[in-house]
């Protein structure tokens, strides 16, 4: 007997993602889709920046031990291979970047109803880089003109690996320069709240 073996060329793409494709040309679906994205972002961060904040003071107690990483929050251990300050750092890079995707998207943009959107990218933006560098970097008090903060990059995502932009370390001073850049502008641009759940001028 003979058996045929056919091919089909069939792409299955995520049921909760878009391609560029779906996007092109599209600009208020674009600028929808990339901050829905981005507040995404922010959900498993507000849990690691909450964790960060809270475990290392005396809000919280253990009774037990726990091999859990929010532990060296809890002793004071700086563990380069912890998994959850890993997370933080990578999602607040991942919310910094589609920032920028958005503020460059609009970049050319002079239609009042793109403020709000604009707003909410600068905000995230902002509220990251001020977080970031809290954790990362030494209190603003001590020297902050030499010690270092965290990089700060305002580059939208790179197409091709050459255009990938990995800056080092500014100083503390110049990361909260940026932190309250972004954040005066979200305050100037947010003029139309939407819901408790998203940035608003407030």
């Amino acid at each position: 007997s003979l058996m045929f073996l056919g091919s089909c060329n069939l792409e299955k793409n995520p049921y909760d993602s878009v391609t560029p494709g779906d996007l092109e040309g599209d600009l208020e679906s674009n600028i929808a889709y990339q901050l829905t994205g981005t507040y995404g972002r922010l959900k498993p961060w507000s849990e690691e920046i909450h964790r960060i904040g809270e475990y290392a003071g005396d809000n919280v107690n253990i009774r037990n031990t726990t091999t859990d990483a929010f532990f060296d929050y809890i002793t004071y251990k700086h563990a380069e291979d912890n998994g959850r300050i890993y997370n933080f750092w990578n999602y607040s890079y991942k919310a910094i970047v589609q920032s920028n995707d958005i503020l460059s998207l609009l970049s050319k943009e002079t239609d009042p109803k793109w403020e709000t959107p604009r707003g909410e990218a600068y905000f995230i933006r902002g509220l990251s880089y001020f977080y970031l560098t809290t954790v990362f970097g030494r209190p603003y008090y001590d020297s902050p003109e030499t010690n270092l903060g965290v990089p700060i990059n305002l580059a939208p995502s790179p197409t091709s690996m050459s255009e990938i932009n990995a800056p080092n370390r500014s100083t503390v001073k110049e990361c909260y320069a940026q932190a309250i850049r972004d954040l005066r502008m979200a305050e100037k641009l947010l003029k139309n709240g939407k819901s408790a759940a998203y940035a608003t001028k407030a």
